[in-house]
């Protein structure tokens, strides 16, 4: 699990990593991936910037950190990206931020159990 890890080192072995230089492959490789696959994708500014529009729609595509060195400009463009989670220029930022993320996402997916109880105490559970 992402948030109960404590080096930099631990946190890069939990990775798959996928590098792409072309666009379209690295678009083809998500679009392929199972609906119910989750992707994190750490994306370079111009990089980003070209692939951004085209895959953020997709359903595996949870989250896109840019990481760049160019913070201000990278900004402009991903700000209208709700997936865009970071724009960041320091490694070390990177990887707080997606630990941080992640954890949150955690506590959001897990379900929730409900236990609906009638007036007179017993359990509604199975009730039609």
């Amino acid at each position: 699990m992402v948030s109960a890890i404590s080096s930099n080192d631990d946190f890069y072995t939990m990775l798959t990593q996928m590098k792409f230089q072309d666009v379209k492959q690295c678009q083809k490789y998500i679009e392929e991936r199972s609906k119910n696959d989750r992707l994190v994708m750490i994306v370079r500014g111009p990089f980003g910037q070209e692939i951004v529009p085209s895959i953020h729609k997709l359903r595996q595509v949870i989250s896109i950190y840019v990481y760049c060195f160019d913070k201000v400009r990278n900004k402009q463009w991903s700000d209208k990206f709700t997936k865009i989670k970071a724009v960041v220029t320091e490694l070390g930022e990177l990887i707080t931020r997606i630990k941080a993320d992640h954890k949150i996402h955690k506590i959001v997916e897990e379900p929730l159990c409900i236990n609906i109880f009638t007036t007179g105490g017993t359990s509604a559970t199975g009730v039609n």
